[in-house]
């Protein structure tokens, strides 16, 4: 079976198809990863060339020679290296349908979180808020509040999807860090959301290892309570820190102590009816934000000021003022909140639209969205917040 027969000068040799199949198959296998090494090598030489070229000619456009000159370069290096990273990966093997497919929709949208919602409404508005509270309204100290909660998720989140897509542009497949925690009915469920990674570390290294809570109710809120300022150390060696996690700990403390005592009280909102996960959303949501206002202000007097303002000097006839002076940054954090917010079956339906879009179509999306990056980005390169860790 699967054997053929061929008569030659010398007698009959017994040929196996099979392996014959397997060989060339193999061969040819070869062939195409060769082929596509070559193909990526050429593509980096020709990438670092424009690169190169895009460098000088804009230096000499700053300079007021030929700034259009450099702006189409620009656009054509954007164009080339586009195509590409879509072309060079369409042959892509070691993944799945879907995982060599989904690189690009995990790339795009960290690189929207990052370098278009959060870079422009933390210069534009979030940094000067936090800087001196008091030169603003209660509501405008407010929005910067929900600025930085926008601002530090799209950044953490957005480098995570980039590292995650640039794997498995590579082959390798790493889990999801952040899991839309701003759905979160409890503060239970948003440590099960926020940056997966470190609260996964968090429980397995330090909350088990103190015992968890296998040892009474009293030393479960304790276990808590001390992995949360340990984790907030860990951040850095400052009053803010410490106090941002001990508030984290508290509220896990005090939600523990609510699942034990006050009958239906759920760990996660999947199981509340929908008026109580909405109510616990946003509870949940304004325990997070009292948080970062520790973990962003300067000093603890920063932050004192800020809620002071908040709550003494909100100025509610601003309000029309402030959304149209500030539209822009506005109109981003309203964009940022609606695609944070959207149903999951929504995320998947604009991820399979992306990644099974024809080739062209990505071409056109990657180039569209750098070239969006190019135009509002500032003149520094902003830093992943988390890089200061």
């Amino acid at each position: 079976m699967g054997m053929s027969r061929r008569k030659l000068d010398g007698g009959t040799v017994i040929i196996d198809k099979g392996r014959k199949r397997n060989i060339i198959k193999e061969s040819s296998g070869k062939s195409r990863e060769s082929g596509r090494f070559i193909m990526w090598m050429l593509f980096a030489v020709l990438s670092s060339i424009f690169a190169a070229l895009t460098s000088i000619l804009a230096k000499v456009g700053i300079e007021g020679v030929n700034s259009n000159l450099a702006t189409a370069v620009r656009t054509v290096v954007v164009l080339i290296m586009a195509w590409g990273m879509v072309f060079l990966t369409g042959g892509q093997s070691g993944l799945s349908s879907i995982g060599k497919k989904s690189w690009i929709f995990l790339i795009l949208s960290g690189l929207f979180k990052k370098a278009i919602i959060s870079d422009y409404i933390s210069l534009n508005f979030v940094d000067r808020v936090f800087d001196d509270p008091l030169l603003y309204s209660g509501f405008e100290n407010l929005m910067g509040l929900y600025g930085y909660a926008l601002q530090i998720y799209c950044d953490f989140s957005g480098y995570s999807d980039m590292a995650i897509g640039i794997a498995l542009l590579l082959g390798f497949h790493f889990n999801k860090n952040f899991d839309s925690p701003y759905k979160s009915a409890t503060i239970t469920e948003f440590w099960r959301r926020w940056h997966i990674s470190l609260s996964s570390w968090l429980k397995d290294y330090l909350y088990i290892s103190l015992g968890g809570n296998r040892k009474g109710h009293l030393r479960t809120y304790l276990n808590l309570i001390v992995t949360m300022l340990l984790g907030g150390l860990w951040h850095g060696a400052a009053w803010r820190f410490v106090l941002w996690g001990g508030w984290h700990g508290a509220s896990l403390a005090v939600h523990k102590w609510f699942m034990a005592h006050v009958p239906g009280c759920k760990a996660q909102g999947a199981g509340m009816p929908r008026w109580r996960r909405i109510i616990g959303i946003v509870v949940t949501f304004h325990v997070v934000c009292f948080g970062w206002i520790m973990f962003r202000a300067s000093d603890l007097q920063t932050a004192r000021n800020m809620l002071s303002q908040i709550f003494t000097d909100f100025k509610p006839e601003l309000i029309p003022q402030v959304v149209s002076g500030y539209a822009a940054v506005m109109g981003l954090m309203a964009v940022g909140y609606l695609l944070h917010l959207m149903p999951v079956r929504s995320e998947l339906w604009a991820q399979r639209t992306v990644t099974e879009s024809p080739l062209p179509v990505k071409v056109v999306t990657i180039a569209v969205l750098v070239w969006a990056v190019m135009l509002i980005k500032s003149a520094e390169i902003q830093p992943f917040i988390y890089f200061q860790f």
